[in-house]
This record gives structure tokens, C-alpha cells and sequence, in this order.
């Protein structure tokens, strides 16, 4: 989903308070501030390229669930089921991002990609945000995986 264009200012205002927090009470106090603008140039390059992929992995991931005929578990959403099923695809989509995350530290491939988050410089607001490009493609690239194992029927 592309960005409406109100996000903009909300955006700006929100990453204007950041390095305003950020500058009144360091992380770290003697932060260069190249190192800091760095991570922030980083960060903007980041999200801008995972804007414009954002379309075409949705409709790659709607694809490749429609191929499979949707969920292998159904999961419930009427009452208070709804609330359990809520709760498994948090666990599932948590223990997901951990196993990626472990992959990228013992396969050397995407170790290379995902060091950059592990070489930052400076330590401040946006550091968790600073990473390749490319891991947000691989991390979309396999989110369909939930599709497919899950399916929940909508009641209206």
C-alpha cells in the first residue's frame, strides 16, 4: 500500500521530534553526527524502496495463496476465538522473524546484507531501522508463508 499523501507531514513531524529527543538526550554522548545522518539516510532509503515494492510482493504473496487453495489451519474468528487467533499468528509471525533472523546470522549470503544494521556507528532512535534494502524483499518474499498456513474465514 503507497503512502496517502496526509502521512507525509505526520511522517515529518514524527522523524523531526526523533532527532529532536535524539540531539536533548543521547544514546551515546559523544555521537559524530555524520555517523547519526547516515543511519537516517539509510533508514529513508530503506522504507522509500519498500514503498515502491510494496504492491508487487502483495499481489506476488496473493498469488502464490490462491495457488495453494489458502490455509492448511483454519483458524476460528467468531468471538472469543478471535482473540486465540490473533494471538497464533503474532507467535507464528514472531518465531518466523527469529528464525530469519538466525538465518541471517549463520548464512553468509544474508549475513552480508544484514551486517549493515550490525555496523552502525552511532547508536541512536533509527538505528533499529537501519538495514539493506534487500532483507525487507526477502522478509515480503516469504510472508506469504501465513497465507498459507493459515486460513480464517471472515463472517459478515
Amino acid at each position: 500500500m503507497i503512502f496517502p499523501l496526509w502521512v507525509v507531514p505526520v511522517i515529518a513531524i514524527i522523524a523531526w521530534t526523533a532527532r529532536f529527543l535524539e540531539k536533548r538526550f543521547p544514546s551515546e554522548s559523544d555521537q559524530s553526527t555524520a555517523a547519526v545522518i547516515a543511519d537516517w539516510k539509510l533508514a529513508a532509503v530503506r522504507v522509500g524502496i519498500v514503498q515502491l515494492t510494496a504492491p508487487l510482493t502483495a499481489a506476488t504473496g496473493i498469488m502464490i495463496i490462491n495457488a495453494m487453495g489458502g490455509g492448511w489451519f483454519h483458524l476460528r474468528s467468531d468471538g472469543c476465538w478471535f482473540l486465540l487467533s490473533v494471538v497464533v499468528v503474532i507467535l507464528a509471525n514472531d518465531f518466523w522473524s527469529y528464525l530469519v533472523h538466525r538465518a541471517q546470522h549463520k548464512f553468509s549470503v544474508l549475513w552480508t546484507m544484514h551486517s549493515l544494521h550490525h555496523s552502525a556507528e552511532a547508536l541512536g532512535i533509527i538505528t533499529g531501522a537501519r538495514h539493506f534494502w534487500l532483507e525487507d524483499a526477502i522478509h515480503a518474499a516469504v510472508f506469504p508463508v501465513f497465507g498459507i498456513m493459515f486460513k480464517i474465514r471472515q463472517r459478515c
